[in-house]
């Protein structure tokens, strides 16, 4: 991306978060890149242009979307007046949001794409590891419990997290309901008493 011109980036930018706009509404198959092109009143040549297929298109979005999610998580986290519930509350609401304007359809074609998915896996493997630095900022805070494998912790809710995927729970119940009861049911269990009080802001 290095020597566009403003105007190229600032295009390139509203053609990514069209397309991920749509893709997250109406899924992956159904967006084309003529679709794109309209939204924008711009050529499907000058789509093609700044990406040249739509996985491609595909991948930079998620990568994006990651970012911002990671930057936002990181910069509220470190404020001196939020402790690790704080942060765990925040977490929940951005995440809860993001699934409200995500369309079951488009969690069923993402995983056809593999660059997409080898993406996703490798970004999993390292919230694994930041997980754990949290969950001992928390037991030292007082509000998770010292008492706890968190090693088995975390693998059994990726776990959970897995079927919920490759069961398509998301299609009977709604993606934010599966999301609110796995992420809910590993919290309550991990917390101490003040934890648990902290947590009722999100019940």
């Amino acid at each position: 991306m290095s020597g566009q011109t403003p105007y190229r980036q600032e295009l390139r930018e509203r053609i990514l978060k069209a397309a991920m706009s749509e893709f997250f509404e109406k899924g992956i198959k159904a967006v084309k890149m003529d679709d794109i092109a309209r939204r924008l009143s711009i050529s499907k040549r000058t789509v093609y242009e700044i990406y040249s297929n739509k996985e491609e298109l595909l991948l930079e979005g998620m990568k994006a979307a990651e970012q911002d999610f990671d930057e936002h998580m990181k910069d509220f986290s470190e404020q001196d007046n939020h402790h690790v519930m704080d942060t765990l509350i925040e977490f929940y609401n951005c995440q809860a949001q993001r699934l409200s304007r995500i369309s079951p359809l488009f969690l069923d074609e993402v995983q056809k794409y593999k660059r997409v998915q080898a993406y996703l896996e490798n970004k999993h493997k390292k919230r694994d590891e930041d997980a754990y630095n949290f969950i001992d900022r928390g037991v030292k805070e007082g509000f998770f419990r010292p008492d706890t494998n968190y090693h088995i912790v975390v693998e059994v809710a990726r776990e959970a997290v897995r079927f919920a995927m490759t069961s398509q729970l998301y299609k009977e119940h709604g993606l934010q309901m599966v999301f609110r009861n796995i992420i809910l049911l590993f919290i309550r269990g991990i917390c101490t008493l003040n934890g648990l009080k902290m947590l009722e802001r999100i019940e």
